[in-house]
């Protein structure tokens, strides 16, 4: 019989008889080394009965069934139990069938339904309404419970792809956070592993001290974390360029199962790189590309907004510069560009979100403040600023509330006494030029 057989005695636990399907199983040993030698020895590798010893659980009229993996054989069985009468004594029979392969069949079906799940739930994060940095950070979570690691990861490409930072953290419980001490990273330590990116889309460190020579800066920071061994794979945009990598360290589950980490890198990167995409969309529909500021979609915007629920307090400042037209027909418009981008830091820098350039000369700050006295110290700086002489001349309004706010009233009052200090100091000059000529603009 293929099965395994063989009979003991059920209280001194010395193997009677073996089959020869168990004998061969064993390597073929003389009957010498066998023979009335402890079952729990020979059968198990062990120094005194199995903890799992079913014993006492036996009769005469039935077979006791269960399944038992045996690491001496490296099998998993299902196994019969009974008592027997053998040679006028009572003794213990039992058949073990190698079920291994139903087992691993089991156990890859049992795998891929797991990995399906996470891979579904991963999509699922992906798609969610929470931001982009959540939603990564508990995909990352997702897949380090999946290989029972200590941490999960992502590290981009930055500076020209001369460093690399660590972007994303999951981290398990008890595990420290390594993310602050990863910024910055030379990406020249992970050579070998872009080269091996490159070759079999994956890497894969065993045994740090095995793997890694100990006196090379790669092994520094890896010891330095506790990281025994890990599992990552590389993060490509929709061109095909390098950004970066996901990766999990010291893994105790799936170690080489790569199913997960890979389909899960492809879903990452295409993530990334849309989200920085729509990065880049929102910047330039609500930011001005000469400045930084905020523009003229941002502004209608912070109008609808304070239109439907009015602060309690609000402040609005308009500025506009005066001949800029002269200075683009007389040095060009490079030079009027000058002149708008140094207004158009100072203001972000003064008011931040608050400060917005709603076209060519003109600026517009819609300011909720806490306090009177923080509307008008930032307008006595600006005012300063204005007046240096560092600048050309510019036309200034505003308005201060302290209750019934109406941002539309308010910027109308802003404008209007803009216009009328705009008026004001053309009225000085013949030639509007004259402005910049002879006292702003560099001989």
């Amino acid at each position: 019989m293929d099965d395994i057989i063989y009979i003991a005695d059920p209280k001194s636990y010395e193997l009677y008889y073996i089959n020869p399907s168990l004998h061969n199983k064993l390597g073929n040993p003389c009957e010498d080394e066998w023979h009335r030698k402890k079952c729990y020895k020979i059968l198990q590798g062990l120094d005194a009965p199995c903890p799992f010893c079913t014993n006492h659980l036996l009769n005469h009229d039935t077979f006791y069934s269960w399944e038992h993996y045996n690491p001496l054989l490296d099998s998993h069985f299902a196994v019969q139990d009974k008592l027997v009468t053998f040679n006028g004594v009572e003794a213990k029979l039992e058949f073990a069938k190698d079920i291994s392969s139903r087992i691993k069949l089991e156990q890859d079906l049992s795998r891929q339904l797991e990995a399906q799940r996470v891979l579904n739930n991963c999509i699922s994060l992906l798609h969610t309404s929470e931001a982009p940095e959540v939603s990564i950070n508990k995909l990352l979570g997702l897949v380090a419970q999946y290989h029972d690691a200590e941490r999960g990861y992502i590290f981009m490409l930055a500076e020209r792809n001369t460093k690399l930072n660590n972007s994303h953290e999951w981290c398990a419980d008890g595990v420290e956070p390594q993310i602050h001490l990863l910024q910055g990273v030379d990406s020249s330590v992970c050579d070998s592993w872009f080269k091996k990116f490159k070759e079999d889309g994956l890497f894969f460190i065993d045994s740090l001290h095995d793997e890694v020579p100990v006196d090379s800066e790669e092994y520094r920071i890896l010891d330095m974390q506790g990281i025994q061994s890990l599992t990552t794979a590389p993060l490509y945009n929709t061109n095909g360029s390098f950004m970066g990598f996901i990766g999990v360290d010291n893994p105790k589950r799936y170690i080489k199962e790569t199913t997960i980490i890979r389909a899960v890198s492809s879903f990452v990167a295409d993530f990334i790189d849309k989200s920085r995409q729509m990065e880049k969309l929102y910047h330039v529909s609500y930011f001005d590309n000469l400045t930084g500021m905020r523009n003229r979609n941002s502004y209608s915007k912070m109008i609808a907004d304070f239109r439907k629920n009015p602060p309690s307090r609000l402040g609005v400042v308009y500025v506009d510069i005066n001949g800029l037209k002269a200075v683009n027909d007389l040095y060009g418009h490079q030079e009027g560009d000058k002149y708008i981008r140094k207004l158009g830091v100072f203001l972000n820098d003064l008011y931040n979100e608050c400060a917005f350039r709603i076209g060519g000369d003109e600026f517009v700050m819609l300011c909720p403040e806490k306090e009177e006295w923080c509307y008008y110290d930032r307008l006595g700086k600006l005012r300063a600023f204005i007046e240096s002489g560092e600048f050309p001349l510019a036309a200034l309004g505003y308005c201060w509330r302290n209750h019934d706010c109406n941002v539309i009233e308010q910027i109308e009052i802003a404008d209007h006494m803009m216009y009328k200090s705009k008026e004001e100091q053309y009225g000085k000059y013949i030639d509007k030029s004259e402005l910049f000529r002879h006292k702003y603009l560099p001989k």
